[in-house]
């Protein structure tokens, strides 16, 4: 059987009859479409819904993506779904400058250029392509049944990133500073 992600909480349900696990891998802007998937792996009785969380962890009101999914969050603990909720920090591929060379610019996602509130804010980083092996890991796991779980390969701030990256290049980074006041 197959269905879509924007199907009824009913026919998604069917889809998801006899599924143990579920890991949920979308945009991370799509968070909208997740209240039927979370109804439909209730009613199907999935014992692990693994929502799309795979990003930075900070309290509400920081961060508007993030407080999207806290509240997918709190849907899943109403609807009383077994969870593994995985925070893994900031993409390494997305957390470096762009030097003047350009030497990064094939390993870069995006460059980050600006330097927030000072950039001395540690930051969890991890690579992109290691999410996967790792959640693979954290779910064979059964501690990890209803819990969150933080994973990271490094802890950094912009400042810290950009005394690497300096030094590896011998370049000057072309910076600009932003702040919330």
């Amino acid at each position: 059987m197959t269905g879509d992600l924007t199907d009824s909480p009913e026919k998604l349900a069917g889809v998801l009859k006899d599924i143990d696990t579920l890991i949920l891998t979308i945009f991370a802007f799509d968070v909208g479409i997740e209240a039927n998937i979370i109804q439909a792996a209730s009613t199907a009785g999935v014992k692990r819904f693994v929502p799309c969380a795979f990003g930075t962890p900070c309290p509400r009101g920081i961060m508007s993506l993030r407080d999207l999914k806290e509240d997918v969050h709190d849907m899943i603990f109403r609807q009383k779904v077994g969870f593994t909720i995985i925070d893994v920090g900031y993409w390494y591929e997305i957390s470096y400058p762009r030097v003047p060379s350009g030497k990064f610019d094939s390993a870069s996602l995006v460059a980050r250029n600006q330097i927030i509130e000072g950039g001395t804010a540690p930051n969890m980083l991890i690579a992109k392509k290691d999410i996967g092996a790792i959640t693979a890991e954290i779910i064979k796991d059964e501690r990890t049944l209803n819990k969150r779980v933080f994973v990271c390969g490094d802890v950094l701030s912009q400042n810290e990133i950009v005394a690497i990256v300096e030094e590896k290049t011998g370049e000057k980074v072309e910076l600009t500073t932003v702040c919330s006041v």
